[in-house]
C-alpha cells in the first residue's frame, strides 16, 4: 500500500494499473510463503512525529552540508563533520547514534554518501548527483542500514529525505526531478531486496513492515503523484532483485532441477501429457496467469531424444534429472512491429566440476551457479507485472554437475542441439555447454529480433567485483546496453566485439569432433564458445553477460550480491518496448 500522511490523517492509495495475475492469482501450493507487502507512507516535515524507539535515516553528502537538516537535526551535521575529519576507508558507512526530541529518545542512522549531490562548477573533478558510483554507494550503504535495523529487531522506520526535496523543486527543475525520483526509487529497491525473509535461521529477524519518507515543503498534488509513481516503481524492480536474491542463496537441497522450477512458477508442477511428436509437456497452473504458456522437458533421455545432448551430458552425472524449462510470454495488446527477445540463463544449481572435480577454495558459493537462471526469471516476473510490450522467449537450462559413475567422461563426444559434435576436454566448462543447447534451440525456433544469454562463467575478479561483463555482436545494441548501464547504476566491463576474437574462436575447432569445449583457461573462453552456436548471414542479434560478480564474498558491500544484473537486464530488455 502507498499512503500520504498529512497531519495524522492517512489517505490510501490502491495501486494502479501496471500489476499483473501474478500479484492477484495465488497459486494453489505455492513452495514459499509469499510475505506481507511493506507499506510505504510519506509526509511533510511538519507532520513529522518522534515516537521513543522510532528509527530515524538521515543522508549526508561528502563535504556538503545540508542547510536544511542541521538547522532541525544539528547532530547530523556534526557526525558529518566528525565523519571527514577523521574518515577512514571502510565497507559500512552508515553509523548509528542516539538522537532525542523532548523527551523522546530514539535510535538514528546516518548514510554517509561519499560522493557529492551536486558538483559546483568549480570543483568538476567531484563527481555529480546522478553518476553511476554515488547510486551504487547509495543502494549499498542503504541495504546496509536496513539489514542494521533488522538486526536490531525494528519493524519500521523514517526516512527524512535531504533538503532539496521540496514540491517547488519538482516543478521548476526538470533535471532535480529525475534524479529526486531516481533517488527514492534506489532507496526503496534497496529496502525491498533488504527485507528478503530468513527461511533458514531458528530465530528469524523481523520483517520491515512499514516505512515513511519524510519530505520538507508542503505537501501538495506534485508531491503526492511523485512518491506514488517513484515508489511503485522501486517496489516492482526491487521484488524482482529480492526474487533472484532469494533463487540464488537457496541451498542445493531445495532447488534441485525440477525443485526449482517449482519455486520459479509459484506452484507444484501440474504437467499435461506431451503432445503427438513433441518432448514438451505443457504446464498446467503457475503464477504467471493466462497470458503465459510454460513448457518443460525433464529426464536425461527424454531431452536427448528431443535433440539437447549437451545439456543431458551434463545433467546424466546427478541423481536429479535434468529439465529446460521453456517460458513464453505474449503482450495483451500486441502493438504493431513488436519485437521478440529470447533471453537464456544458465542454471546449474551446484557445481561440482564433475570429473575434473573442484578444489575446496573453489567450491565456495557454487551453489549460485545458477544465479544466470534467477536473473532471467526475476526480469521475466517484471515484464509479466508491467505488460511490458516485447514478446519474450524465456529457456532456462537446469542441472546439477555432479560426480558419479554415469558422469560424462572426458574425450566423450556430444552431439549439441544443432547438430554440432563437441569433444568435453573439461567436465567444469559446463554452464557454456547448457547454455549452448538452449542458444541452438533458439535460434532454429525462436528466431528472435535479439537474444541475450545470462551466466556465470567467468570469475574475472581482478577487473573488479560490482562489474557485469558484457560483448556483442552486433554494434546497433551499443546504445541500448549504455542506457540500461546509465538507467541501472549497474557498471559494465564491456570487452571487444565478437569479432574481434575470430582467431580465439578457431581453438575451440576440434581434431575429432566439429568443436571441444575448453581451450584453455581464458577470461572470454566461455563466450566465444557460445558464438559458435549463433546462426550466421545474418547473425543473430547476441548479448553475452556474466553476473560471476555474485560470487566473490565481499558482493554485497558493492551492491553485486545475488539478484545482481537484474536491474541492467531489465533496463536493457525494456527498451525493446519502444
Amino acid at each position: 500500500m502507498w499512503y500520504a500522511r498529512d497531519g495524522y490523517k492517512l489517505i490510501p492509495f490502491t495501486k494502479g494499473q501496471g500489476g499483473s495475475a501474478m500479484s492477484t492469482r495465488a497459486p494453489e501450493a505455492p513452495p514459499a510463503p509469499t510475505p506481507p507487502p511493506i507499506e510505504f507512507e510519506f509526509q511533510t516535515y511538519d507532520a513529522m512525529e518522534f515516537t521513543p524507539g522510532h528509527p530515524v535515516i538521515f543522508f549526508a553528502f561528502e563535504e556538503q552540508p545540508d542547510t536544511v537538516i542541521s538547522t532541525r537535526f544539528p547532530e547530523v551535521e556534526e557526525m558529518r563533520l566528525g565523519i571527514e575529519k577523521n574518515r577512514e576507508i571502510v565497507d559500512d558507512m552508515t553509523h548509528l547514534f542516539p538522537l532525542a526530541r523532548g523527551e523522546a529518545r530514539f535510535p538514528a542512522i546516518l548514510v554517509y554518501i561519499g560522493r557529492r549531490w551536486r558538483a559546483e562548477k568549480s570543483r568538476k573533478t567531484h563527481f555529480r548527483f546522478g553518476s553511476i558510483y554515488f547510486y551504487r554507494t547509495l543502494s549499498a550503504q542503504m541495504y546496509k542500514a536496513v539489514k542494521k535495523l533488522r538486526d536490531m529487531g525494528h519493524t519500521e522506520f523514517t526516512i527524512v529525505l535531504p533538503g532539496r526535496f521540496h514540491p517547488k523543486h519538482l516543478k521548476k527543475d526538470p533535471r532535480g526531478e529525475r534524479e529526486e525520483e531516481t533517488f527514492v526509487q534506489t532507496l526503496t529497491e534497496s529496502i525491498v531486496t533488504a527485507n528478503s525473509p530468513d527461511t533458514h535461521q531458528a530465530s528469524p529477524r523481523p520483517r520491515i513492515a512499514n516505512v515513511c519518507f519524510t519530505h520538507f515543503g508542503e505537501h501538495q498534488q506534485t508531491a503526492t503523484h511523485f512518491f506514488r509513481r517513484t515508489v511503485e516503481a522501486g517496489v516492482e524492480i526491487g521484488t524482482a532483485v529480492s526474487e533472484a536474491r532469494g533463487l540464488t542463496k537457496l541451498p542445493p537441497s531445495e532447488k534441485t532441477p525440477l525443485l526449482l522450477v517449482e519455486r520459479m512458477l509459484g506452484a507444484k508442477l501440474a504437467l499435461r501429457a506431451p503432445s503427438k511428436g513433441s518432448a514438451w509437456r505443457t504446464v498446467k497452473r503457475h503464477q504467471y496467469g493466462p497470458g503465459v504458456q510454460v513448457q518443460i522437458i525433464s529426464g536425461v533421455e527424454t531431452l536427448r531424444r528431443a535433440g539437447f545432448g549437451l545439456i543431458a551430458a551434463v545433467g546424466q552425472g546427478s541423481r536429479d534429472e535434468p529439465c529446460v524449462l521453456k517460458i513464453h510470454y505474449r503482450p495483451k495488446n500486441k502493438p504493431e512491429g513488436m519485437k521478440k527477445v529470447s533471453l537464456i540463463g544458465k542454471g546449474v544449481i551446484l557445481d561440482t566440476g564433475g570429473l575434473n572435480l573442484k578444489t575446496d577454495q573453489t567450491m565456495d558459493r557454487m551453489h549460485y551457479d545458477m544465479a544466470g537462471a534467477a536473473t532471467v526469471a526475476g526480469v521475466f516476473r517484471l515484464a509479466v507485472e508491467t505488460n511490458l510490450a516485447v514478446e519474450i522467449v524465456t529457456l532456462l537450462p537446469i542441472v546439477e554437475n555432479a560426480i558419479g559413475p554415469n558422469a560424462v567422461r572426458l574425450n566423450d563426444v556430444i552431439t549439441a542441439y544443432d547438430g554440432q559434435t563437441v569433444e568435453i576436454t573439461n567436465t567444469d566448462a559446463e554452464g557454456r555447454l547448457i547454455l549452448a543447447d538452449a542458444l541452438a534451440y533458439s535460434e532454429k525456433h525462436v528466431r528472435p529480433d535479439a537474444v541475450v544469454t545470462v551466466a556465470t562463467l567467468c570469475d574475472m575478479a581482478d577487473f573488479g567485483p560490482d562489474f557485469i561483463k558484457v560483448m556483442t555482436n552486433d554494434y546497433r545494441l551499443l546504445r541500448k546496453m549504455r542506457v540500461a548501464e546509465s538507467h541501472s547504476h549497474e557498471k559494465m566491463l564491456h570487452f571487444p566485439p565478437l569479432d574481434h576474437f575470430d582467431n580465439v574462436s578457431d581453438l575451440f575447432t576440434g581434431t575429432e569432433s566439429d568443436l571441444v569445449n575448453d581451450c584453455g583457461y581464458h577470461y572470454h573462453a566461455g563466450m566465444i564458445f557460445l558464438s559458435r552456436f549463433l546462426q550466421w548471414d545474418p547473425s543473430t542479434p547476441w548479448l553475452y553477460l556474466d553476473v560471476a560478480a555474485v560470487f566473490e564474498t565481499d558482493a554485497d558491500n558493492y551492491g553485486a550480491g545475488p539478484g545482481f544484473g537484474v536491474r541492467y537486464l531489465w533496463r536493457f530488455v525494456e527498451q525493446f518496448a519502444r
